[in-house]
């Protein structure tokens, strides 16, 4: 379990900013969803690296939680939210650093 604020510390996170990881057929390395369960906002990644494959989670929330790999102390779901589409934002700079600029 991580406060929001390392969520750089997450080893999903740190999955989805290496350039070396492909993304999903839609384009993705990274997408979360927030749950809350028993008074607690929990952020966790829906997509898995699964045996070398980006993967869909079923069940997110229970996965994160055996695992422990998630983030909590959002004060509502919209500050979760808002929350994972910064996350969102953050990677595809981090995977767009030091590519070329294309001028087609």
């Amino acid at each position: 379990m991580a406060d929001k604020n390392k969520f750089d510390q997450m080893a999903w996170f740190k999955r989805a900013i290496d350039k070396s990881i492909p993304t999903t057929e839609a384009n993705e390395t990274i997408r979360t969803s927030s749950f809350e369960q028993d008074g607690v906002i929990y952020l966790v990644p829906t997509i898995r690296l699964i045996d070398g494959k980006l993967t869909k989670i079923k069940d997110p929330l229970k996965f994160a939680l055996d695992k422990g790999d998630f983030l909590t102390g959002f004060e509502n779901e919209k500050e979760a939210t808002d929350f994972s589409k910064t996350l969102s934002n953050l990677v595809d700079m981090k995977r767009k650093e030091n590519k070329p600029i294309r001028y087609d």
